[in-house]
Protein backbone atom coordinates (compact mmCIF):
# COMPACT_ATOMS: atom_id res chain seq x y z
CA UNK A 1 0.00 0.00 0.00
CA UNK A 2 2.77 2.26 0.27
CA UNK A 3 3.48 1.91 -2.87
CA UNK A 4 0.14 3.56 -4.17
CA UNK A 5 0.67 6.94 -2.62
CA UNK A 6 2.45 9.29 -4.68
CA UNK A 7 5.21 10.64 -2.68
CA UNK A 8 4.99 14.46 -1.71
CA UNK A 9 7.78 16.20 -2.39
CA UNK A 10 8.75 19.46 -0.87
CA UNK A 11 6.68 22.84 0.28
CA UNK A 12 6.79 24.66 -3.72
CA UNK A 13 8.07 28.29 -3.33
CA UNK A 14 5.54 30.34 -2.37
CA UNK A 15 4.96 32.33 -5.86
CA UNK A 16 6.10 36.27 -5.01
CA UNK A 17 3.60 37.81 -6.99
CA UNK A 18 4.20 41.85 -7.56
CA UNK A 19 3.43 44.25 -4.72
CA UNK A 20 1.43 46.52 -6.27
CA UNK A 21 1.36 49.26 -2.71
CA UNK A 22 2.77 51.77 -4.77
CA UNK A 23 0.58 51.82 -7.43
CA UNK A 24 -2.52 51.76 -5.59
CA UNK A 25 -1.01 54.08 -3.43
CA UNK A 26 -0.48 56.45 -6.63
CA UNK A 27 -3.98 55.86 -7.67
CA UNK A 28 -5.55 56.49 -4.04
CA UNK A 29 -3.29 59.79 -4.31
CA UNK A 30 -4.91 60.81 -7.28
CA UNK A 31 -8.14 59.96 -6.38
CA UNK A 32 -7.44 62.66 -3.37
CA UNK A 33 -6.27 65.14 -5.59
CA UNK A 34 -9.50 64.86 -7.72
CA UNK A 35 -12.03 64.99 -4.57
CA UNK A 36 -9.81 67.69 -3.40
CA UNK A 37 -9.80 69.82 -7.06
CA UNK A 38 -13.80 69.21 -6.52
CA UNK A 39 -14.13 70.43 -3.18
CA UNK A 40 -11.90 73.52 -3.87
CA UNK A 41 -14.02 73.88 -7.25
CA UNK A 42 -17.57 74.06 -5.58
CA UNK A 43 -16.11 76.08 -3.24
CA UNK A 44 -14.84 78.35 -5.78
CA UNK A 45 -18.43 78.29 -7.29
CA UNK A 46 -20.62 79.08 -3.83
CA UNK A 47 -18.00 82.09 -3.14
CA UNK A 48 -18.96 83.31 -6.89
CA UNK A 49 -22.15 82.53 -6.09
CA UNK A 50 -22.37 84.67 -2.98
CA UNK A 51 -20.35 87.29 -4.13
CA UNK A 52 -22.62 87.57 -6.87
CA UNK A 53 -25.59 87.72 -4.33
CA UNK A 54 -23.44 90.07 -1.86
CA UNK A 55 -23.11 92.65 -5.02
CA UNK A 56 -26.77 92.77 -5.80
CA UNK A 57 -27.94 92.94 -2.13
CA UNK A 58 -24.93 95.92 -1.67
CA UNK A 59 -26.13 97.53 -5.26
CA UNK A 60 -29.69 97.36 -3.76
CA UNK A 61 -28.85 99.25 -0.31
CA UNK A 62 -26.94 101.89 -2.35
CA UNK A 63 -30.04 102.60 -4.20
CA UNK A 64 -32.55 102.94 -1.34
CA UNK A 65 -29.99 104.61 1.07
CA UNK A 66 -31.06 107.82 1.65
CA UNK A 67 -29.03 109.47 -1.11
CA UNK A 68 -29.66 106.27 -3.64
CA UNK A 69 -31.12 106.48 -6.64
CA UNK A 70 -34.86 105.73 -5.56
CA UNK A 71 -35.20 107.97 -3.64
CA UNK A 72 -33.50 110.60 -5.27
CA UNK A 73 -35.67 109.38 -8.88
CA UNK A 74 -38.82 109.64 -6.26
CA UNK A 75 -38.15 113.34 -5.13
CA UNK A 76 -37.08 114.38 -9.04
CA UNK A 77 -40.12 112.94 -10.08
CA UNK A 78 -42.65 113.02 -7.89
CA UNK A 79 -41.89 115.19 -4.90
CA UNK A 80 -40.25 118.62 -6.17
CA UNK A 81 -42.90 118.83 -9.08
CA UNK A 82 -45.41 118.19 -6.36
CA UNK A 83 -43.80 120.64 -4.24
CA UNK A 84 -43.21 123.07 -6.62
CA UNK A 85 -47.21 123.03 -7.55
CA UNK A 86 -48.24 123.30 -4.06
CA UNK A 87 -45.91 126.49 -3.73
CA UNK A 88 -47.14 128.29 -6.74
CA UNK A 89 -50.79 127.20 -5.26
CA UNK A 90 -50.50 128.61 -1.91
CA UNK A 91 -47.78 131.51 -2.59
CA UNK A 92 -51.24 132.91 -4.36
CA UNK A 93 -52.84 132.82 -0.98
CA UNK A 94 -50.23 133.73 1.82
CA UNK A 95 -46.67 134.31 1.73
CA UNK A 96 -45.88 130.57 3.17
CA UNK A 97 -43.65 127.58 1.19
CA UNK A 98 -44.29 123.94 1.77
CA UNK A 99 -41.56 121.94 1.32
CA UNK A 100 -41.14 117.87 1.92
CA UNK A 101 -38.56 116.29 3.99
CA UNK A 102 -37.88 112.20 3.70
CA UNK A 103 -35.42 111.79 6.28
CA UNK A 104 -38.04 109.84 8.20
CA UNK A 105 -41.10 108.81 6.11
CA UNK A 106 -42.49 111.51 4.24
CA UNK A 107 -43.43 114.63 6.12
CA UNK A 108 -44.99 117.84 4.82
CA UNK A 109 -42.90 120.88 6.17
CA UNK A 110 -44.28 124.36 6.13
CA UNK A 111 -42.94 128.29 6.16
CA UNK A 112 -44.66 131.52 6.65
CA UNK A 113 -42.81 134.91 5.55
CA UNK A 114 -39.30 133.00 5.50
CA UNK A 115 -39.47 131.42 8.31
CA UNK A 116 -37.84 128.59 9.65
CA UNK A 117 -39.39 125.36 8.22
CA UNK A 118 -41.73 123.52 10.59
CA UNK A 119 -43.92 120.25 10.92
CA UNK A 120 -47.65 120.41 10.31
CA UNK A 121 -48.32 118.98 13.11
CA UNK A 122 -46.71 121.98 14.96
CA UNK A 123 -48.54 124.30 12.82
CA UNK A 124 -51.74 126.64 14.01
CA UNK A 125 -55.14 126.05 13.01
CA UNK A 126 -55.02 128.71 10.31
CA UNK A 127 -51.97 127.29 8.85
CA UNK A 128 -52.92 124.15 8.79
CA UNK A 129 -56.02 125.02 6.55
CA UNK A 130 -53.88 126.79 4.36
CA UNK A 131 -51.36 123.93 3.92
CA UNK A 132 -54.11 121.39 4.01
CA UNK A 133 -56.15 123.20 1.32
CA UNK A 134 -52.76 123.83 -0.93
CA UNK A 135 -52.04 119.80 -0.59
CA UNK A 136 -55.66 119.35 -1.60
CA UNK A 137 -56.00 121.59 -4.59
CA UNK A 138 -52.70 120.38 -6.04
CA UNK A 139 -53.91 116.85 -5.45
CA UNK A 140 -57.22 117.58 -6.96
CA UNK A 141 -55.62 119.09 -9.81
CA UNK A 142 -53.81 116.41 -10.26
CA UNK A 143 -56.51 113.79 -10.54
CA UNK A 144 -59.12 115.88 -12.14
CA UNK A 145 -61.53 115.79 -8.69
CA UNK A 146 -64.36 118.71 -9.20
CA UNK A 147 -64.96 119.14 -5.83
CA UNK A 148 -63.52 120.90 -3.15
CA UNK A 149 -64.66 120.47 0.34
CA UNK A 150 -63.23 122.52 3.31
CA UNK A 151 -63.52 121.58 6.82
CA UNK A 152 -63.00 122.97 10.38
CA UNK A 153 -62.77 126.87 9.11
CA UNK A 154 -63.87 127.54 12.37
CA UNK A 155 -60.25 127.13 13.90
CA UNK A 156 -58.99 130.21 11.90
CA UNK A 157 -59.25 134.27 12.62
CA UNK A 158 -60.92 136.31 9.83
CA UNK A 159 -57.44 137.68 8.61
CA UNK A 160 -56.86 133.74 7.81
CA UNK A 161 -60.58 133.47 6.88
CA UNK A 162 -60.45 136.45 4.32
CA UNK A 163 -57.05 135.10 2.26
CA UNK A 164 -59.01 131.34 2.37
CA UNK A 165 -61.91 133.12 0.36
CA UNK A 166 -59.38 134.70 -1.52
CA UNK A 167 -57.96 131.81 -2.44
CA UNK A 168 -61.00 129.94 -3.28
CA UNK A 169 -61.91 132.75 -6.20
CA UNK A 170 -58.88 132.44 -7.46
CA UNK A 171 -59.04 128.28 -8.01
CA UNK A 172 -63.10 128.29 -8.20
CA UNK A 173 -63.32 127.93 -12.17
CA UNK A 174 -61.57 124.37 -11.62
CA UNK A 175 -64.23 123.07 -9.42
CA UNK A 176 -68.16 122.22 -10.34
CA UNK A 177 -68.38 122.76 -6.49
CA UNK A 178 -66.54 124.21 -3.56
CA UNK A 179 -67.78 123.40 -0.30
CA UNK A 180 -66.85 125.28 2.74
CA UNK A 181 -67.65 124.40 6.65
CA UNK A 182 -67.26 127.09 9.02
CA UNK A 183 -69.21 126.39 11.74
CA UNK A 184 -68.69 127.38 15.48
CA UNK A 185 -68.38 124.61 18.16
CA UNK A 186 -69.84 125.43 21.32
CA UNK A 187 -69.64 122.95 24.53
CA UNK A 188 -72.88 122.20 26.55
Amino acid sequence: MKESIPEIGEAPEPVIGNDYTAEKESVQKQIREVIQYNDIKNKIAQKDKLTAVSNIYSELLAMLSPNGKVKLNFWKLIIAPLENRMNSTIGAMKNANIKFNTNNGLELLYSVNGSQYICFNSLSGGEKIIATLAVYHVINQLYGNKILLIDDLDRVDDTTYGKVYEFIGQIKDNYDAIICARVKHTAN
